[in-house]
């Protein structure tokens, strides 16, 4: 009944493998979702939802490396209106990704914003 699993949201509580596994498990294509809500804008210098800086296209990297690696079928990508981004011709490619910078630090602001109690999921 299911074609396609795509997983993400403004934050996520679980690694990329778990959200995999659950796809393969009935031979299902899994495509992480990756969103500009939660990673800011590839090459915005602040982030309208939060007023706070990015660090550009290095976080998308990160994140995408991050997927590719859990086993991820392919990326998708949300809230990102700007054909000509370059993160378009990076992401889509492990062998690609591999050879750029990344950076793997992912502020989501306050999570007891979002969830009751929510800083207790996230590990220092």
């Amino acid at each position: 009944m299911i074609d396609l699993l795509v997983g993400g949201g403004y934050f996520h509580l679980q690694k990329w493998e778990q959200l995999v596994a659950l796809g393969h498990r009935y031979d299902v294509p899994v495509y992480p979702c990756l969103s500009a809500s939660r990673l800011g804008f590839a090459s915005a210098k602040a982030d309208p939802f939060n007023n706070r800086k990015v660090s550009g296209p290095q976080v998308w990297r990160g994140e995408a490396a991050r997927a590719w690696k859990a086993g991820a079928d392919g990326v998708y990508v949300f809230n990102c209106f700007n054909p000509n981004e370059r993160i378009f011709h990076e992401l889509g490619d492990p062998k690609v990704l591999d050879k750029l910078e990344k950076d793997y630090e992912v502020n989501v602001g306050h999570l007891d914003r979002w969830l009751k109690d929510g800083e207790r999921f996230v590990q220092h």
